[in-house]
């Protein structure tokens, strides 16, 4: 899986079409907040704006791309947790995100991406409710889940040491038929696998 967080308009002019090219589509998740500002006051000309417009993403998405939820706002799920222990504000943050995707898009998003590197026990009992999984980031060892820092390997419950590059041991960073479904590993390529021979070492490790 190819999965890409927020619509910048790189994608549309950069990476959609690489990736057609060799016959492979994406999984793109949308906060929407950004979206929201791009079109207060007004769309920017195309030269002046970072984002995909509706139209563009809508395109990608006819291509076969995979659109996905991302919250509104991108907040820090782990810090929300603390402010709302109760699950109402990411509860909030999801159903403002879905209802946008939905109106903009015509879809009902039925997956989910955690928003950086912070996840938290409420923040999943609610994506449990509305989506089929939910993706954790890769960049390094380190999780910020339930207002405090843990190894990544402990969240997703992966034996072995952390790898010498920073990230964790080598089984936690692909999806298998084990994986929690709502703790699936994704990859940073600007990271851990950003080099040419880390990148083939991660393709040639899904092979064993």
């Amino acid at each position: 899986m190819f999965d890409f967080d927020h619509a910048v308009r790189s994608i549309k002019k950069e990476i959609h079409p690489l990736m057609e090219e060799f016959g492979f589509h994406g999984n793109l998740f949308i906060n929407t907040e950004p979206m929201e500002k791009l079109y207060a006051g007004g769309l920017p000309l195309p030269e002046k704006r970072g984002m995909m417009t509706w139209e563009e993403i809508g395109e990608i998405m006819a291509s076969g791309w995979h659109i996905g939820a991302h919250t509104h706002n991108h907040p820090d799920l782990s810090e929300l947790s603390t402010r709302d222990p109760s699950g109402e504000a990411v509860r909030a943050e999801l159903i403002q995100c879905d209802e946008m995707l939905h109106g903009k898009l015509g879809i009902t998003p039925r997956d989910f991406a955690f928003t950086g590197t912070s996840w938290s026990s409420a923040a999943e009992r609610e994506v449990m409710k509305r989506y089929r999984f939910g993706r954790l980031w890769i960049v390094g060892s380190v999780y910020r889940a339930d207002r405090k820092e843990i190894r990544y390997a402990e969240l997703v419950g992966a034996s072995g040491q952390d790898e010498p590059d920073g990230g964790p041991p080598a089984s936690a960073r692909y999806i298998t038929r084990d994986s929690h479904p709502y703790r699936l590993p994704s990859m940073e390529l600007h990271y851990l696998i950003y080099d040419f021979d880390a990148y083939r070492r991660y393709l040639e490790g899904a092979l064993r």
